[in-house]
């Protein structure tokens, strides 16, 4: 699922840097780190979100990850 969604971002990459951006994508996106930002860290809805879009951003680069306006 993560890999299609990341389809062009990740076709640019080199095999090797393919397979690990792959699973630092999942990593971010999953429920687990929602769970984390969002009950752990007891950051709303918004805090949640600029944490996830910071750090597709740090991932991907600023052009190919912004946050939803």
């Amino acid at each position: 699922q993560t890999e299609a969604m990341f389809a062009p971002e990740l076709q640019a990459q080199t095999a090797a840097r393919r397979s690990d951006l792959a699973a630092s994508l999942s990593l971010v996106t999953g429920l687990e780190a929602l769970e984390q930002l969002h009950i752990t860290l007891d950051l709303d809805a918004e805090g949640t979100q600029r944490v996830m879009a910071s750090s597709l951003r740090a991932l991907l680069g600023d052009r190919q990850a912004q946050p939803p306006a």
